[in-house]
């Protein structure tokens, strides 16, 4: 009884751990994560980060958007600023989230100093961080925890010293980004104490240039090697990508490079104890996942020790003359040739199976043979018969002897060798060919008797009229009864169209994969059949992605439906269209191309395949933005200028007539501006003005406008006046800003004062002309005031 109870009570604790199981689960599937990034999605941890975060929550159901903060491009804070506004915007429209993973520092940064404004207080899960100490300092937070990145020098300096028992001197190559300069003081504290026997050299491109980086690398002598911690811009601000700047380095450098993390290893590093991304975000999901199954935060330690472990080139050691087995026992080595029958199992089963066919003829042939001579009769019907089949194969077919003597041969190698099969009986190759072609002939002979085994070779033969051919020449031995060749048989078959066609083939193949515009080719259904890499790099989508799918996934919301009619048109008429289109990359960031669609026509003269070359012209749009920002700028201060306020003005009278609204205009005039230029130079009043129009500006709302009229003259709209935000207001408010004591970069402090004229619509004025003309006597009016 008391059994039975026990089993029956069991049985219900299964059937309860199931139903949490279950509906954990289900909850799961509601969670909602953002996974925020640092940098942009080409940058190279990112696809690293996103494999290892997607492959633990992605499994359970789990919603994860996720955006790019492209710190390394908007590092400067008014863009910092900005991107918040926009993030922050953004996530007002849509449910909170669950959980948030920052990826490397500027989104740890992020998520720490601004997270609870921007995602409630809700867990932060970090990774890839270098601010060690700045992460640490959230221990025990019940909000905060994650991985810290732990470069591996000391490792990797003892693997290197295995590797390079005559190393003297390592060159560390390092430059201002937070993750270069946090590496290179972890190397320098651990030098003295870990590696002190290896003088360290610090190639610091704050101080240097790329060619004098080059230079030094040219430079490296055989007791000297090189450590790669960042390589992204120069002293003189010029930026690299990380593989351009990887690469740059391998082709100066006439030493090893090494480095510490897997993203870098295959372009010519040779390695170290690295740091892999996917590592630290597999187990910063492992983190997210036990938070949302219930765990406080505050549960999970910070893991302050990156999963690492040795990685490296072989093509790279193979360069240096490193040995391999002075690796450690677990390092990974990558690029290791493939043998060629795992690398061509299909073709080397086919060839293996060939061989064979062809050794079990040829012992058809020995044992024909035999049989001819103990049967005569026999033997004169199979030659009979073997003529007749010679003569009807196409292709040129042959046998010599041991010596090389031609034997036999079918009407086509007459034709190829432009003489009788009597006249060729009992010559050789020299006497057909010129010498180096014989020489060439007779030595596949020799190998393929030796050997005692079928062999092919592709080579070019020319016939008597000049007429050049590529053939696919299959030779086999000739064996006798004990096993012994006595001489070939050869077949060569004509491969030139083949040939020809596999080489167009490969040159198309190469100028899809390789040309910097974007290709898609489609059926006539408009179901993508193919990309090339460079559509990849532009839409931000993985090949797997797009296959099979509509290109309208690379569509923006901007074309409009005329250029839709006009391109379907055209390319049904004509067959082709160019033009300009909006595209949208898998962050849903648009993008314009120049694209040139092709319709491509089957036999039936049916539109068979669609190919569309896409070429980003982003650089050109840039620079017609940059022109246009130029044109209405003012160049020293970037406010608007004279033009811009102008427009601005009109369109504000615009709104304020139709509102029937106050408008003010404030002209600010600065006081003893000629002062400072002479005492000072014309540098200090140029850094004067830029601050002048950083602090009007700070004084009014975002929707007014501050222009500059030249010199030391500004000019404020002020949109939409009431009680609560008068013109007085503002004229105070930059009084006080403009007396804050404005400190040079001497020392020196300067001190500021403005005269500030005021015209109101519709009071002082009804159009433009009379309200500048009235603000500017205003301010005169000040100016004197301030005078007597």
């Amino acid at each position: 009884m008391r059994r039975a109870l026990l089993r029956i009570g069991l049985l219900l604790l299964g059937f309860h751990l199931l139903a949490g199981a279950c509906l954990g689960a289900e909850a799961l599937q509601d969670s909602r994560v953002l996974l925020l990034y640092s940098y942009h999605p080409g940058f190279p941890t990112t696809e690293k980060i996103h494999s290892g975060v997607f492959e633990v929550l992605a499994a359970h159901g789990i919603q994860i958007d996720e955006e790019f903060m492209d710190a390394r491009h908007l590092s400067d804070p008014e863009s910092a600023a900005r991107y918040r506004e926009w993030l922050a915007y953004r996530l007002a429209r849509k449910p909170r989230y669950d959980l948030v993973i920052s990826a490397d520092d500027a989104a740890f940064n992020l998520a720490t100093d601004h997270g609870t404004t921007l995602f409630g207080n809700v867990p932060v899960v970090f990774l890839g961080v270098n601010n060690v100490e700045r992460a640490l300092a959230l221990r025990g937070s019940p909000r905060e925890t994650g991985v810290i990145e732990h470069v591996s020098i000391p490792e990797t300096f003892a693997q290197v010293q295995r590797l390079m028992p005559g190393l003297k001197r390592m060159l560390v190559i390092a430059d201002g980004s937070p993750g270069g300069r946090a590496d290179l003081l972890t190397l320098r504290a651990q030098h003295a104490t870990r590696f002190p026997e290896i003088a360290i050299e610090v190639a610091d491109l704050t101080q240097i240039t790329w060619d004098e980086l080059a230079r030094r690398l040219e430079r490296l002598a055989p007791d000297e090697a090189a450590l790669l911690l960042a390589a992204y811009r120069d002293v003189q601000g010029k930026p690299r990508s990380f593989e351009n700047g990887v690469d740059w380095i391998i082709e100066h450098a006439n030493g090893p490079v090494f480095h510490l993390w897997e993203h870098g290893i295959g372009r010519g590093l040779v390695g170290g104890y690295v740091m892999s991304h996917r590592e630290h975000g597999l187990v910063a999901a492992d983190m997210a996942l036990r938070i949302l199954n219930g765990t406080p935060p505050q549960s999970i330690p910070i893991r302050e020790t990156s999963p690492n472990r040795p990685i490296f080139d072989h093509a790279a050691l193979q360069r240096w003359h490193l040995a391999e087995d002075l690796l450690a026992p677990d390092a990974r080595v990558i690029n290791r040739p493939t043998p060629v029958w795992r690398a061509h199992p299909v073709a080397t089963t086919a060839a293996a199976a060939l061989v064979a066919g062809l050794a079990l003829i040829a012992l058809a042939l020995a044992l024909r043979t035999a049989q001819r001579r103990r049967v005569l009769d026999r033997t004169l019907r199979e030659r009979a018969l073997l003529r007749t089949l010679l003569d009807s194969i196409a292709d040129p077919v042959f046998a010599k002897d041991q010596a090389g003597r031609f034997i036999v041969c079918n009407p086509a190698f007459e034709r190829l060798s432009g003489t009788t099969e009597a006249k060729l009986v009992g010559r050789t190759d020299h006497d057909l060919w010129e010498r180096a072609l014989a020489d060439l002939y007779r030595t596949h002979d020799q190998v393929v008797m030796a050997c005692g085994e079928a062999r092919r070779n592709e080579e070019w033969i020319v016939y008597p009229e000049g007429r050049q051919v590529r053939v696919d020449t299959l030779k086999s031995p000739i064996l006798d009864g004990s096993g012994k060749p006595i001489g070939l048989i050869g077949i060569c078959h004509d491969i030139s169209a083949a040939y020809e066609a596999a080489l167009r083939l490969r040159q198309a193949d190469a100028v899809f994969r390789n040309t910097a515009e974007g290709i898609v080719v489609t059926d006539a259904h408009q179901r993508i059949l193919a990309v090339n890499p460079a559509l990849i790099e532009i839409s931000g989508y993985q090949e797997a992605e797009l296959l099979g799918k509509s290109p309208g996934i690379l569509d923006a919301e901007r074309p409009a439906c005329d250029t839709r009619h006009e391109m379907s048109k055209a390319l049904q008429s004509e067959h082709r269209w160019v033009g300009e289109l909006w595209l949208r990359r898998k962050n849903g960031q648009p993008i314009p191309v120049w694209a040139t669609v092709i319709a491509v026509r089957g036999d039936d003269d049916q539109i068979a395949q669609y190919i569309a070359v896409l070429a980003d012209i982003t650089p050109l749009k840039d620079r017609q933005h940059q022109l246009e920002l130029q044109a209405h700028h003012d160049p020293l201060t970037g406010l608007p200028n004279r033009t811009l306020l102008q427009d601005r003005l009109q369109g504000a009278l615009h709104r304020a007539r139709r509102d029937r609204r106050e408008l003010a205009l404030l002209f600010v005039d600065l006081d003893r501006f000629k002062e400072i230029n002479d005492c000072f130079g014309h540098a200090t009043g140029d850094e004067v003005l830029r601050e002048t129009a950083r602090r009007i500006a700070g004084c009014i709302r975002l929707g007014d406008t501050v222009a500059r009229l030249g010199g030391d003259e500004f000019v404020a709209i002020l949109d939409g006046l009431d009680h609560e935000n008068t013109a007085e207001q503002a004229v105070a408010r930059i009084h006080r800003a403009l007396e804050e004591p404005l400190v040079m970069p001497s020392g020196k402090t300067i001190r500021l004062c403005a005269s500030i004229g005021v015209a109101r619509y519709p009071s002082d004025g009804q159009d433009a002309e009379a309200l500048l003309g009235h603000a500017d006597s205003a301010m005169y009016r000040v100016k004197s005031e301030h005078h007597s």
